[in-house]
């Protein structure tokens, strides 16, 4: 199969948003007047929630494995206010619990943390805690390291890491 060069793909960049012609595009939910907003596939196998913040956006992609019904994040994004891709933050699963598995987060090689739980609010609480972040009902029980954190805020800033 010939990929086209010109057009983002799952297999050369390993992101979610477009998979096999499926793409999680169907708003679910939204927090916060609209800054947080929840996006999923036709089938309810992607799940995206884009942060949308006053340096940027970060959108955080997770995974339902089929047959399982296992979902796992797999990878956070970061774009400027312009849609300009900045970086990204790979997530690793460390346990498959069904309630709060663990997380690693690698920004290129190297390990700038851990997680569990719903790790999508937790940064979007995080994130948006200078404008009065997110309801802590949607972030019990969940955990992210603050190097994370603090990575994702640098990107967004533009600053050297």
């Amino acid at each position: 199969m010939a990929i086209d060069p010109n057009k983002p793909h799952f297999q050369r960049f390993g992101g979610l948003g477009d998979r096999a012609g499926i793409s999680a595009h169907i708003l679910k939910r939204t927090f916060f007047d609209g800054n947080v907003k929840v996006y999923e596939d036709e089938k309810g196998l992607l799940e995206k929630t884009e942060i949308s913040s006053p340096n940027g956006r970060v959108v955080v992609n997770k995974e339902t494995e089929q047959g399982t019904g296992v979902s796992k994040y797999k990878k956070i994004e970061i774009f400027s206010l312009d849609n300009e891709p900045l970086n990204s933050i790979d997530i690793i699963m460390e346990n498959r619990e069904m309630l709060n598995p663990s997380y690693r987060f690698y920004y290129g090689r190297t390990q700038i943390g851990r997680g569990k739980g719903e790790i999508a609010m937790n940064i979007a609480q995080k994130v948006l805690a200078d404008a009065g972040g997110v309801d802590p009902r949607f972030t019990a029980g969940s955990e992210v390291d603050q190097e994370v954190i603090d990575t994702i805020i640098k990107i967004l800033k533009r600053k050297t890491i």
